[in-house]
């Protein structure tokens, strides 16, 4: 039987928690644990998405040089190492270099691109609209060497036909992207080009 005290009322020898009250506690921390997480999953997948737009937006933006200035321009992908992280690349070709295999330079005046650690860009050529003469010319000016690119754009805003998609963990991040013959991006799953920068 409980202890009447005068001043602080009825007390009780046991003290402690309930199996109920820690029950609840459990929960409450499960629930939390996987909240976080959940937030934190997302946070990544919006960040690749991220990366996709800004890829889109650098193809426009390659298009768009190639054509204006008269340039050859290509996208290399290069792969996660131990010591540099999955990143892309735009090169410019040098017709004038007497080494035929370093005729494909880095582009001074764009950025390596930096993907977040275990993501990758996979660049594959489309066959679907792509002009008869596509692997003849990508036969012309390839070289031997990591800064051979698979997509080009040629100086006159024309490019070989490619599919880029973004992976992480070898799982597809978004939509794939699709670079047309003519140099546009078709950037939707219903297989309209869209006029991202102009039409040209």
């Amino acid at each position: 039987m409980p202890n009447f005290d005068k001043h602080q009322g009825y007390t009780s020898k046991e003290s402690g928690f309930t199996l109920i009250e820690v029950m609840l506690v459990i929960l409450i921390a499960g629930i939390l644990t996987t909240m976080v997480s959940l937030s934190l999953g997302g946070s990544e997948t919006r960040k690749l998405l991220q990366e996709r737009e800004e890829l889109i937006d650098s193809i426009a933006i390659i298009r768009l040089e190639a054509q204006d200035q008269g340039r050859m321009l290509g996208l290399v992908p290069f792969y996660q190492t131990a010591t540099d992280p999955p990143r892309y690349a735009v090169v410019q070709f040098d017709p004038n270099e007497s080494n035929k295999d370093k005729r494909w330079k880095l582009a001074e005046d764009f950025k390596i691109h930096d993907l977040p650690p275990g993501s990758e860009l996979n660049i594959t050529l489309s066959q679907d609209n792509a002009p008869r003469n596509q692997n003849t010319a990508l036969e012309k000016f390839k070289v031997d060497s990591a800064l051979n690119p698979q997509l080009i754009w040629f100086g006159n805003g024309e490019a070989t036909a490619a599919r880029l998609q973004i992976l992480q963990d070898a799982k597809p991040v978004g939509d794939a992207i699709e670079v047309t013959a003519l140099g546009r991006v078709n950037n939707d799953s219903s297989g309209s080009n869209s006029s991202i920068h102009g039409d040209q």
